[in-house]
């Protein structure tokens, strides 16, 4: 059964510390967004403002971090953005994967 409180992605954005929370609504609120995570990532990985933000905004349970991620620098944010997705992907994924605990 999939642990709802594993993989917080912690983001430093411009000197605040904000916490991403894998959780079904953010999931759902995301895919509807992109209309598949897949697409999300492919969203994030070709740097696009508003998908970061929104992915940001969703996954923090906040509103008007758009001035926060460009203080932060896009492409400093970017790379725990798409962790936080894939997370999503997986949830019940442990730190280190089942493959580093020989359970593969």
């Amino acid at each position: 059964m999939a642990r709802l409180d594993h993989g917080y992605v912690e983001l430093d954005l411009a000197g605040e510390s904000v916490t991403l929370k894998p959780t079904l609504d953010a999931m759902q609120k995301i895919n509807r967004r992109f209309g598949s995570l897949r697409a999300a990532i492919e969203q994030l990985q070709g740097l696009d403002f508003e998908a970061v933000v929104f992915v940001i905004e969703v996954g923090a349970g906040r509103k008007d971090m758009a001035a926060r991620v460009f203080e932060a620098g896009l492409t400093h944010v970017t790379a725990r953005v798409c962790e936080f997705v894939l997370l999503l992907m997986n949830p019940s994924a442990r730190a280190g994967g089942a493959a580093e605990e020989g359970k593969v």
